[in-house]
């Protein structure tokens, strides 16, 4: 079990070292011409997709998920990422600009990391009035057609968002 947390923190830590040389490159915009011809468009996609998809799947399996704790919080956040990707769009480009304007100069990428999971922290409140009063109430009046054991377990989430609130 050790062996496979060492590969996890391996793999992140290799990411985040790709992304940091990736920006040190230019990031999405600024390397050369937009768009760029730049031939790491060939295999970014397939760099990002393996590396998540492998912390993705140790994380699913190394852990036995409870409604409590950071497993909690972390399921009421993913019960209410919907809301979180529709307000995305009104948000993030002007409290990006915001913040760099008025709170700290965006210049670097810890700065923005720091920036964005303390604006994170800030929209979730919002994403869950979003989901309350929007997405949870036509839940309600769904059917559920097949009942099978991985599905009721995977509901709890959901149910105690609904029952208990965030």
């Amino acid at each position: 079990m050790a062996e496979r947390h060492l590969n996890a923190a391996i793999i992140g830590i290799g990411l985040l070292a790709y992304m940091w040389a990736f920006d040190s490159l230019g990031g999405f915009y600024r390397m050369g011409v937009y768009p760029s011809e730049n031939p790491i468009w060939i295999i970014h996609p397939l760099i990002m997709g393996i590396t998540f998809g492998a912390l993705i799947s140790w994380y699913d399996t190394s852990f036995k998920m409870k409604n409590e704790g950071l497993s909690g919080v972390i399921a009421k956040i993913g019960a209410c990422s919907y809301s979180i990707y529709l307000l995305h769009f009104w948000v993030v480009f002007r409290l990006a600009a915001l913040v760099n304007e008025y709170v700290i100069a965006l210049s670097s990428f810890p700065m923005v990391l720091a920036a964005s999971l303390v604006c994170f922290l800030f929209i979730v409140p919002v994403a869950y009035v979003s989901f309350q009063l929007i997405e949870l109430p036509p839940l309600r009046y769904r059917k559920r057609y097949k009942q099978t054991p991985h599905l009721a377990q995977s509901s709890g989430a959901l149910e105690a968002v609904s029952q208990k609130g965030l």
